[in-house]
Formats: structure tokens, C-alpha cells, sequence
């Protein structure tokens, strides 16, 4: 009993201290790292495109080779990169590359409810990644992925469309001949 009330003197006999502003801002900066790391971050769709010759790493999930809808015209190959509308509605014309995205589409979706249903029982975070490729990487691949980071994916998961191939060094020299097209 006498520790008790050897406890009970000390605590009677503490003065209580407000906390300075300091130790709140630490304090709350805390319990903010704590909820990032305790909320798990939305799943990714990691859609990239790519030339033929040397594979991505790590290894897309799904891999779509576009070389099976021809090429875009030539003046449009000289001038113009994935990225730009006018190619993209020159493939968009091709029903190779419609039933191509169609096909992608399908499956992507499939293997976003596998990966979600993985993920959420293990509580990581959820990359499916898409690989689009075509001879170089700068035009049917890069429209592809374009185009396929244009559909409407589940509300929850970030879509991330990336070009490995596709330089601004590329873009430059397409850009210039274009312009030198137009004089």
C-alpha cells in the first residue's frame, strides 16, 4: 500500500505542463507518416510502350505486339509520333489496331479484379503492368499505349502511361521535318 501512495504523493505533486508548439507540429507530423504508411496506395496500371529489340524490365504482366496492324503512312511516320492525334486517328481507321485495343482492353480489366482481389487480402500495392511494342517504340506502340490510357479504367486505380522509346530527341527531329514540310 505504501507505494501506492508514494505514487499517488508523486503524481499529486507533478505540474502539468502545456505542450509548445514545437512538440504538437512533431507530434502531428507523426501521426501523418503513421496514416501513409498504414493506408495502402491506390492500385497502378503501368501501361508503357517500347521497340521490339530490348524488353522492359520487370516484365509487363500483359504484352501487346502492334506490329500486327500496319504501319502509319510514311509521311505520317516522318513527321509525326504516337502521341499525335493525327496518327492516332490514322490507326484508330485500322480495324487490326481497334480489335488489337479492344482485345486489350478485355483482358487488362480481367487482370485488374485478379490483381485487386491478391492484393487486398496482402495489402500491398497493386502494379499491373502493360507493354505495348512495335518496330521502333515511336509510333503504333506509343498510339496504342495512348489510346489505351484514354479509356475509362476502375475509379480506384492510377493510370500511368509512359514512352521508354520515345526521346525528345525523336520528338525534335519529327517536329522539324514537319515544320520543313510545311515551307
Amino acid at each position: 500500500m505504501s507505494v501506492l501512495s508514494n505514487i499517488a504523493s508523486a503524481v499529486k505533486n507533478t505540474r502539468l505542463v502545456p505542450p509548445t508548439e514545437s512538440s504538437l507540429a512533431s507530434s502531428k507530423a507523426k501521426d501523418e507518416n503513421t496514416q501513409q504508411l498504414s493506408t495502402p496506395q491506390r492500385p497502378i496500371l503501368q501501361i508503357t510502350s517500347y521497340n521490339r529489340f530490348t524488353p522492359p524490365t520487370p516484365k509487363p504482366d500483359l504484352e501487346y505486339d502492334c506490329r500486327i496492324t500496319q504501319n502509319p503512312s510514311r509521311q505520317s511516320r516522318q513527321t509525326c509520333t504516337g502521341v499525335d492525334a493525327s496518327l492516332q486517328e490514322e490507326l484508330m481507321q485500322r480495324n487490326s489496331f481497334v480489335d488489337l485495343l479492344s482485345q486489350a482492353e478485355d483482358e487488362i480489366k480481367r487482370m485488374m479484379e485478379v490483381k485487386d482481389a491478391r492484393a487486398k487480402g496482402e495489402g500491398e500495392t497493386v502494379i499491373l503492368r502493360v507493354g505495348c511494342l512495335c518496330g521502333s517504340g515511336h509510333h503504333r506502340s506509343v498510339a496504342f499505349a495512348e489510346q489505351l490510357g484514354k479509356i475509362k479504367w476502375l475509379e480506384e486505380w492510377e493510370v500511368r502511361v509512359q514512352h521508354r522509346d520515345l526521346t525528345e530527341g525523336v520528338e525534335d527531329m519529327k517536329r522539324g521535318r514537319s515544320d520543313e514540310m510545311k515551307r
